[in-house]
């Protein structure tokens, strides 16, 4: 089968596994979605002339799909290009403790609330400093390199906004990335230890676990970028892709997947053969 159906072949492949109980209607969603893509069971428009027909099947839609989410990036990115304002940007990628990870994983509604309380820590930071609300918007990532579950996020700001008291848009170059992960770190403690505080099977042991990440230092990345257009072909990337292109696999059989994966370590690209159990864990994941 042709490498940009390999996907697809997994899916229709492990349909016994991915439709057992326990698995979230979200992953059965997305990839009954990448089997019927462009297929005769989502319909089809059909175009004809005297001469000649030809039948277009519809597509599923679905950032699972490599196809389709592509499409849906570049409309985003017309979209975001006639939204944003002509200014510089800075990327801001906000990452949490490992120790933090499962919870995300467990309950995908966290994924969200963090999204707006990143969002809530920049906008305040910058109004303190320079007085003024810069453009902001936030993109969730669940996936590492090797498809790994990493709950992080991309983060778009503008270095410019509209100072309301004087009535002027003030350009600022400086963010402070350590006093931003202090304004972070201490806002993801106080909204985990509000939200999942009372839940904890162990309370003790959960609010320790707050406590000594709240001492520690957390990754917080900064990356400037000249332009707009910049930024959003650097976020397209995390935005609706799947978590593996196609281009990626090596091989899809009935016992196992092998595919490409960059290792930051080693600073190559570094073949990967798991069981197709294995595989399918790692994927639904980021559903």
């Amino acid at each position: 089968m042709e490498s940009r159906r390999r996907l697809q072949q997994f899916a229709e492949g492990t349909r016994k596994l991915w439709t057992k109980p326990g698995n979230r209607q979200a992953v059965r969603d997305s990839l009954e979605k990448i089997i019927k893509c462009r297929t005769l069971s989502l319909g089809a428009e059909i175009y004809a002339s005297e001469s000649e027909l030809k039948v277009i099947c519809h597509t599923c839609k679905s950032r699972f799909c490599s196809s389709c989410g592509n499409r849906a990036t570049l409309t985003w990115q017309r979209e975001q290009w006639r939204a944003l304002p002509d200014a510089r940007y800075s990327e801001i990628c906000f990452t949490m403790p490992k120790q933090f990870w499962n919870h995300f994983q467990q309950d995908r509604r966290l994924l969200s609330d963090i999204a707006v309380l990143a969002a809530s820590v920049i906008g305040r930071w910058i109004q303190a400093c320079y007085g003024v609300m810069p453009y902001i918007l936030v993109i969730p990532h669940t996936f590492g390199r090797r498809l790994n579950f990493h709950p992080h996020l991309h983060i778009l700001v503008s270095t410019a906004g509209i100072n309301k008291r004087e009535n002027r848009f003030v350009h600022f170059r400086h963010i402070d990335k350590y006093a931003l992960m202090y304004w972070w770190r201490f806002a993801v403690v106080h909204y985990l230890a509000q939200v999942l505080g009372t839940r904890a099977e162990d309370v003790d042991a959960f609010d320790g676990e707050l406590d000594h990440q709240s001492k520690r230092p957390w990754n917080i990345h900064i990356k400037r970028f000249s332009s707009k257009w910049h930024f959003l072909r650097y976020a397209a990337r995390y935005l609706r892709r799947p978590p593996i292109a196609e281009d990626r696999f090596i091989s899809v059989t009935d016992e196992h997947v092998e595919y490409w994966a960059n290792d930051l370590k080693l600073k190559a690209w570094v073949r990967i053969k798991v069981s197709v159990e294995e595989f399918l864990e790692l994927l639904i994941q980021h559903a």
